[in-house]
């Protein structure tokens, strides 16, 4: 990359002794972790001096044995952006309480900083209105977190622990179906330290504090109890998919050390409460079913930098109090129902790196604020027409600014005019991976200076010229082959990418074609779309609804809003109508407790294009009459307990089929391959066995396949996947043998691929073809791989970057060293294991010595990693 690696220091897990440094001339510092030491001495003038105060991210000295005041140098860094509470500091700088700085500080003064002597609370300073320093004679310094004796105050103080750290995690695991755990090794056994309890991590100091609760995928059960907030030096908690409820969260405030709370893909429905830990820097809360506005409190925490709410449903504005979250470096919020414009306070979270808020209802135009934010380097704000509007409008800005930029991604909305002439202007080609502005309604051609970056998506606008810049052989292999049809195929022709990949997909003749681009030969000049059988039944819209509701329990339904009432079938709950017709397009019911088996007649609405009632305890679905569904596009049927598809095959116009979490076994469906339309699918987290069959190759329109956590076999050497395929999933399967030399041969080597193999019995080494690819995730835990070609170590931009940062062990780590995600990436280094015959093949992702199958070695750690990849991205 042509810009520095930034150097970090982060020794918290030591017990350094000894004078603090000055650090004065390390101009290239970001970040420093020296938490929970035994330094002493002051903090010098020169503390820092040299630091980039706009790049710089967080001093932590909080726990140690500083003395005298805080200098005023520091006063050039946000003071979110230094802590050093629970010192014997006497004094603090004017500068660092001058309301000038604005924030926190103009709001709190000093004790925005550190609470004053004489006073206290569990944070030791003031970040919001609900964390005031209480009163405490007997603390002499700043900054103090506890009481030294008991405080004057009008509210009651959190209460100090009486539970041993064994007492509680017992309580825990009795409250959460322990005995049901799929991992639960040591727990509840006196004579074995918690620290070796399975999932439990603790310091390293030797005093045993538990750190870290890591129990994602392990099928706990029931209510977490809020003792748990109640372990003092508790930094992280993570249950994700799990099927538990936490629904007191206001003692959260009790865990005042707590940064990372994971609780995606469980049971929650609520979180209120949240803002009472202040002190936390990631929340993921993704596939929850959430619903109501985004809280307010939530843009309280101010020390965020994760901010994870993925496939929720949660409504309303984003709210100008996202711009305090200054600290945040990823917001992701994808298929939720987020209305409104963009507030231009976005441009204030100037430390984002990626930003994803696709398929939502979200309007109006993009602001320009995006320009200020000079670390982004993920921006998705495509498909906002989910839920039957417009989506973002008006001209595409330029994003001057963003030299980081490496994908933007702007598809299917309704953004108008022509490319400016400087879009994207200060991207680094090096850095830049692809813009997707596809599905708009931009006019005229693209800049010519924008040329130089490759992968620049503009099919299905009103595209009329693409200048010769573009189609330049020296572009690459692809534009030396396939010309301007390499950028977009000319009008008069269509092919499904609306550009030429490859010598199997070509721009096939449409004299309907008008502009550059066409992905879809309009009806007149191709194939008809599919058309209403003669035979179908003629239904009475609101009758429809009306039987629905009857014999699916609605009475009993979660929400029925409007449901019966005379008022317009298109104000009930979860129906959407199209523009200003009074026919139902989407039935959008999913986790509202609707029961029974769903009339038939619902196929037979004449503009039906989404059914989603996923996550609802059905007796079963019966797809007699979906042939009548013509327009049907998404069906959502996951977590609905069926065990069969039959008569599905029938579907006209599926694009997008969603089946996780269900009861299908035996084969893979034969009918899902009738489906020809499909470009989503999702088969996950079931009981399929057998192999993969031969006709995915047929499906050409498939962009994403998801079989994760299924019991499929066989080889990769079998099967072959369509040239569309962009998204693949196979982890935690059964899946042996080697990957071949033509794994995915189908696919253009221009392709953004992601490809998830973990957890499964592979052998062998990766295969070197894989570097006909440029863009690729490509991820290999726990398998039993033995071999990787340096050459592969040389794709920079391979795993979001990781290969350029880490090289081979971006990939794998070697035999022998283990890392959470079995490779070198933001959740940890690869480590060598001190067990002899531990992880004895590459990518493992604990030391445990090899079983008779990779699937029994952790069950649990794969089931969430696998949600996270899974909900990453939804092309």
């Amino acid at each position: 990359y042509p810009y520095p690696v930034e150097p970090l220091v982060d020794r918290s897990e030591g017990g350094l002794v000894g004078r603090l440094p000055s650090f004065a001339t390390l101009k290239h510092l970001k970040r420093i972790n020296l938490a929970r030491n035994s330094l002493t001495g002051s903090v010098a003038n020169d503390f820092l001096d040299s630091a980039d105060a706009s790049s710089f991210e967080h001093v932590d000295l909080s726990d140690n044995n500083l003395e005298g005041s805080i200098p005023s140098t520091l006063a050039k860094f946000d003071v979110s952006k230094y802590d050093f509470t629970d010192n014997a500091i006497t004094g603090l700088s004017d500068e660092l309480c001058d309301s000038a700085l604005g924030g926190i500080v103009a709001e709190y003064g000093c004790d925005a900083v550190l609470c004053k002597p004489g006073t206290y609370n569990v944070l030791g300073r003031q970040l919001t209105d609900g964390t005031v320093c209480n009163s405490c004679p007997a603390n002499a310094y700043y900054g103090q977190t506890e009481c030294g004796e008991k405080p004057e105050e009008t509210e009651a103080p959190v209460a100090a622990p009486t539970l041993t750290d064994a007492q509680i995690l017992s309580k825990f695991y009795d409250s959460l179906n322990g005995n049901g755990w799929i991992r639960k090794d040591h727990w509840k056994q006196t004579s074995i330290r918690v620290c070796e309890w399975h999932g439990v991590t603790c310091s390293k100091d030797g005093t045993h504090k538990v750190l870290s609760i890591r129990l994602s995928g392990n099928n706990m059960r029931g209510r977490v109890p809020t003792e748990i907030f109640e372990l003092p030096y508790l930094e992280s908690l993570t249950l994700a998919t799990n099927s538990i409820r936490m629904e007191d969260l206001s003692s959260i405030a009790m865990a005042r050390n707590l940064k990372v709370l994971d609780l995606s893909n469980t049971a929650i429905d609520d979180i209120e409460g949240i803002g009472n830990a202040p002190a936390l820097s990631q929340l993921h809360i993704k596939s929850n079913g959430l619903t109501g506005t985004l809280p307010d409190e939530l843009f309280e925490l101010t020390l965020l930098e994760q901010l994870d709410f993925d496939f929720n449903a949660f409504t309303g504005h984003l709210g100008v109090g996202v711009g305090k979250l200054t600290n945040l470096k990823l917001l992701t919020g994808e298929k939720n129902k987020l209305n409104g414009a963009l507030p231009t306070a976005v441009g204030q979270m100037t430390s984002l790196v990626t930003l994803r808020l696709s398929r939502n209802d979200l309007s109006g135009e993009i602001p320009t604020g995006f320009g200020m934010m000079t670390d982004l380097s993920f921006l998705d704000l495509s498909i906002q027409t989910e839920y039957g509007n417009a989506g973002l409008s008006g001209p595409v800005p330029s994003f001057e600014g963003l030299t980081q930029i490496r994908q933007l991604q702007l598809k299917s909305n309704s953004l108008s005019g022509a490319v400016p002439e400087d879009f994207l202007k200060d991207a680094i080609p090096e850095v830049f991976e692809w813009a997707d502005l596809s599905s708009n309604a931009l006019i005229g051609q693209p800049p010519a200076a924008l040329a130089r970056l490759h992968h620049i998506h503009l099919q299905d606008n009103l595209i009329t010229g693409i200048p010769p810049e573009f189609c330049n052989e020296s572009r690459g292999d692809i534009y030396e082959r396939y010309g301007c049809n390499a950028v977009l195929c000319p009008p008069q022709t269509f092919n499904v990418h609306g550009r030429q990949e490859s010598d199997v997909i070509t721009c096939q003749d449409c004299p309907g074609a008008t502009f550059w681009g066409t992905t879809a030969c309009p009806p007149s000049y191709a194939n008809p779309e599919a058309t209403l059988p003669p035979d179908a039944p003629v239904v009475d819209e609101r009758d429809v609804l009306v039987k629905f509701y009857q014999t699916c329990g609605g009475n009993q339904w979660n929400e029925d809003r409007n449901w019966l009432s005379s008022s317009s079938i298109c104000e009930w709950e979860g129906i959407r109508c199209a523009d200003d017709e009074d026919t139902v397009e989407g039935i959008d019911l999913g986790a509202n407790n609707i029961v029974g088996i769903p009339p038939t007649e619902l196929y037979a609405l004449p503009s039906l294009r989404t059914l989603a009632i996923y996550s609802n305890p059905l007796d079963g679905i019966d797809f007699e009459g979906i042939q009548y569904a013509v327009k049907l596009k998404e069906l959502l049927i996951d977590a609905t307990g069926i065990s069969s598809v039959r008569g599905l095959n029938l579907a006209p116009s599926l694009e997008v089929l969603n089946l996780r979490f269900n009861k299908l076994s035996g084969q893979f469906p034969t009918e899902i391959g009738k489906l020809s339309t499909l470009h989503t699918l999702s088969v996950a987290y079931n009981e399929l066995e057998g192999t993969l069959p031969s006709f995915l190759e047929d499906m050409t329109n498939l962009r994403s396949l998801l079989l994760s956590t299924n019991q499929i076999g066989g080889n990769l050497h079998s099967v072959n996947f369509p040239g569309s395929i962009r998204r693949l999933d196979l982890s935690q399967n059964r899946i042996t043998g080697s990957i071949p030399d033509s794994f995915l041969t189908l696919a253009p080597f221009s392709a953004t691929l992601e490809v998830d193999l973990s957890d499964n019995e592979l052998t062998g080494s990766v295969p070197t073809d894989l570097t006909r690819f440029n863009s690729l995730n490509v991820f290999l835990r726990d398998n039993r791989l033995t071999g990787l070609n340096s050459e592969l170590c040389d794709k920079s931009s391979w795993n979001e970057g990781d290969v350029g940062k880490y090289g081979c062990n971006g990939i794998l780590c070697p035999a022998g060293y283990s890392a959470p995600n079995g490779r070198h990436s933001s959740s940890g280094e690869c480590s060598k294991c001190p067990n002899s015959g531990g992880a004895p093949y590459m990518g493992a992702s604990t030391c445990a010595v090899a079983e008779s199958s990779a699937n029994t070695v952790l069950v649990g750690a794969t089931v969430a990693l696998t949600m996270v990849i899974s909900a990453w991205i939804l092309s």
